[in-house]
């Protein structure tokens, strides 16, 4: 079990025709608070179930220590949660890309960016089931 809590560098989602794919083309979207989850059922490369991508805009968010900030709260909230995730993925069989948008103007604390990514992961689950 303690190797499902990492967040490994094969479950980062890298590939540029990929990510391009999300937005331009059949990407869904799940909005859930100050996140925006967009998925594509997709191949990988890989043989993680998911592939994971975080931005956050620098419109709203010039300084590149905030950014990196809000980031890796985003990344820790989906390492801790991801489980469930994978979980319902296996059962079906499929791989997923994914990307992770921070929407907010403000910066706010771990807990709430949390909340919204265990909002945002059942809403998948519902979604894809």
């Amino acid at each position: 079990m303690g190797d499902s809590y990492t967040f490994k560098s094969k479950e980062r989602l890298k590939q540029a025709k990929l990510i391009e794919s999300i937005f331009n083309k059949e990407g869904k979207t799940i909005h859930s608070g100050p996140l925006l989850f967009v998925y594509l059922k997709a191949q990988l490369d890989t043989d993680v179930p998911a592939q994971i991508m975080f931005s956050v805009s620098k419109r709203k968010f010039k300084r590149a220590v905030d950014r990196n900030l809000l980031k890796r709260r985003m990344r820790e909230a989906y390492r801790l949660n991801k489980h469930q995730l994978y979980a319902h993925i296996n059962q079906g069989n499929e791989q997923y890309a994914i990307a992770l948008l921070y929407l907010e103007g403000q910066i706010l604390n771990f807990e709430a960016i949390e909340i919204a990514v265990k909002n945002t992961i059942g809403t998948f689950i519902e979604r894809t089931s």
